[in-house]
């Protein structure tokens, strides 16, 4: 025997056969659902986020979950160096009243990402491989070995924010593709302060050059480099040139040299810095 019954709801209808409930909309049951699916996507999509967020960050994946890692404050040399013989994901926080010295010299970085922030100095030499990348804000850097590059970045990305970075054969030397950003940076009192290879690059914003012997060489570009360092608040200070754009490696010579935006003439004594291994 079949019933209908009428609920107080208007326009609502429920079928009922024995026990059993028929007549509930199914329009409502697929808004249900969808609701449910809907809510649970969400929540994955929060989930990968999340993840993305992490990595981007610089975190690491742990048994299936993601760490990301604090600043870590260090001292001295030796609390730096464990640190990234450990790990390949790094950041650090230093300090103005502790000035350390970082060995071995050159220290190598390889596939490491690895942030270290001021304000305080570093008495190091620093050499990148490929798949590396190098942050610094607010950190001086010091040559410990002035025959070498300060930073020595053969592939990889350097970047530097409110930086200075002196007393090296170069301030960064750039090759292997490498990428480096300086904004706010000064080079002081090295024998180049940015030498660019061949398939490099380099950005450069509101950076100082000072007292170094040779400012910039950029190899592979043309003379309008000169003008978009102008543009891009570059200032060089002292020297014996600005930007160089020829470079002979087996005889330390240095051609098409600019100064002052214009091209000048070298002596011979001055187009060489008598380096003792030109090719590095």
């Amino acid at each position: 025997m079949r019933h209908v019954l009428y609920s107080r709801r208007p326009l609502t209808l429920v079928r009922c056969c024995g026990n059993a409930v028929t007549g509930i909309s199914k329009h409502q049951l697929d808004i249900t659902r969808l609701e449910s699916e809907i809510a649970s996507l969400r929540v994955e999509l929060q989930a990968k986020n999340n993840t993305i967020a992490a990595l981007l960050a610089g975190a690491t994946s742990v048994a299936g979950e993601i760490v990301v890692p604090t600043i870590e404050e260090v001292a001295t040399g030796d609390l730096m160096e464990q640190s990234l013989r450990r790990n390949r994901t790094c950041k650090f926080r230093i300090r103005s009243d502790q000035p350390f010295v970082l060995l071995p010299s050159p220290f190598q970085l390889e596939k490491h990402s690895v942030e270290i922030y001021g304000p305080g100095s570093i008495t190091c030499n620093l050499k990148l491989t490929q798949n590396t990348a190098l942050y610094l804000h607010n950190v001086r850097l010091i040559a410990h070995d002035s025959s070498r590059p300060v930073i020595d970045a053969h592939g990889g990305t350097v970047s530097l924010v409110d930086c200075i970075v002196e007393d090296g054969r170069d301030g960064v030397y750039l090759s292997g593709g490498a990428h480096l950003r300086d904004e706010r940076t000064t080079y002081t009192n090295n024998k180049r302060g940015v030498f660019r290879g061949f398939r490099c690059k380099w950005t450069p914003k509101h950076s100082t050059f000072r007292h170094n012997i040779f400012h910039a060489v950029t190899l592979g570009e043309s003379h309008d480099r000169v003008g978009q360092l102008q543009d891009a608040g570059v200032v060089f200070v002292g020297g014996r040139g600005d930007v160089v754009f020829q470079y002979n490696p087996v005889a330390d010579h240095y051609g098409e040299v600019f100064k002052h935006g214009s091209v000048i003439v070298l002596t011979e004594e001055e187009a060489t810095l008598n380096l003792v291994d030109p090719t590095w």
